[in-house]
């Protein structure tokens, strides 16, 4: 007499052959971050983000265990930036990312899960929380801000919303007699005052912000670096308009240790130069042409030539801001408001420390 299989045995089963098959092929990196990071180490801080509780104080359905959604979130950020919808599709059938959040066979989060998980990270200030954490697990593994540091910062476009009042629409549109006139911020404020619902749809605290000849609009991510393994141990962010060396030193004080500053001509001013000195550190910032008076052509040629040596060590850092843009597709942040970009930047920021260790760790493996 044979005994019928149940449907958890074959689950089971094809789960088992499944993960069989994955670990004959290459390891990939949601391999390599699945085995790097101490992912439980998150979940006390999640715990106290993600909380469900219905309106008569007591628990409705089983809640996504907590690490889970953070692995899909880590996953969106590392692999293009990916949407609700998207991590959606991935999550239901792509086993790979299925082994990595381990779902097993399960049916993953569907978007609207993913967005409520999101949301209630970004609005509860606590990313940062989640940084610092991953900052402790470099420190225990031996990893020190030590030899150099490296700080500059890199615009974060938002999608831009033009909102013209309905004086300059009528004229635009032909029904006015009149030519059509520019429409001030003070005729637009007015035409949509009283509009809520449009105004929650309106990035209100992105700022525009003119960068080599081309404007942006969105937000600025301010990193502080090491030179040795490029990790990120300190990050803010601000408005496109905020100037870079605004928020310098405020970041350079998270770092415990004094150390060579590199930095871009942005930040050539007495008040830095004087700031890190009181800070312990050693200011090595290029060298701004003088704005008053004449430069003669020795100084000039001394001038680029400290620059260029200088460069060398500070151009490390666009290569952290080559992978954000490039290999993980954060060059838009979708959302509107100054916390969500807080949120999905220092997130972007996670994510690349996490590969970044991924990357270290794989060349220091004997």
């Amino acid at each position: 007499m044979t005994r019928e299989i149940s449907s958890s045995e074959s689950d089971c089963f094809v789960a088992s052959e499944i993960t069989d098959a994955l670990s004959q092929v290459k390891e990939t990196m949601l391999e390599r971050l699945d085995r790097v990071v101490d992912w439980e180490r998150f979940r006390v801080p999640l715990g106290l983000i993600w909380t469900w509780t219905g309106d008569d104080g007591r628990r409705g359905r089983p809640s996504w265990d907590a690490v889970q959604m953070f692995k899909v979130l880590v996953y969106g950020k590392c692999h293009g930036n990916l949407s609700e919808a998207s991590l959606e599709d991935h999550c239901s059938v792509n086993l790979r990312v299925k082994r990595f959040v381990g779902l097993g066979l399960k049916q993953g989060p569907d978007a609207k899960t993913i967005h409520k998980y999101r949301s209630v990270l970004a609005h509860s200030g606590r990313m940062v929380e989640l940084f610092d954490e991953f900052i402790s697990q470099l420190t225990a593994k031996g990893y020190r801000l030590a030899e150099g540091t490296l700080i500059d910062a890199s615009l974060i476009a938002a999608p831009v919303q033009r909102k013209l009042a309905p004086s300059a629409a009528a004229e635009l549109s032909g029904e006015a007699d009149q030519p059509p006139t520019l429409t001030t911020v003070s005729e637009v404020r007015e035409a949509n005052a009283g509009k809520e619902a449009q105004h929650r749809q309106q990035d209100r605290e992105a700022r525009w912000v003119k960068r080599q000849g081309h404007a942006v609009f969105g937000y600025k991510d301010h990193v502080v670096a090491d030179t040795t393994h490029k990790f990120i141990w300190a990050s803010g962010v601000t408005p496109a308009n905020v100037h870079d060396s605004q928020v310098a030193l405020g970041l350079l004080e998270k770092v415990p240790i004094p150390t060579k500053v590199d930095a871009d001509r942005g930040y050539d001013s007495v008040r830095i130069r004087s700031g890190l000195t009181v800070l312990g550190h050693e200011p090595c910032i290029a060298a701004r042409a003088p704005t008053r008076g004449h430069e003669t052509k020795t100084a000039k040629s001394a001038r680029i030539t400290t620059n260029q040596k200088l460069s060398r060590t500070r151009v490390r850092v666009e290569h952290i801001f080559g992978t954000i843009k490039h290999d993980m597709g954060c060059r838009l942040h979708r959302g509107i408001g100054l916390a969500r970009a807080e949120s999905e930047i220092f997130l972007q920021n996670l994510v690349y420390n996490m590969r970044r260790l991924v990357s270290v760790e794989a060349k220091l493996k004997p």
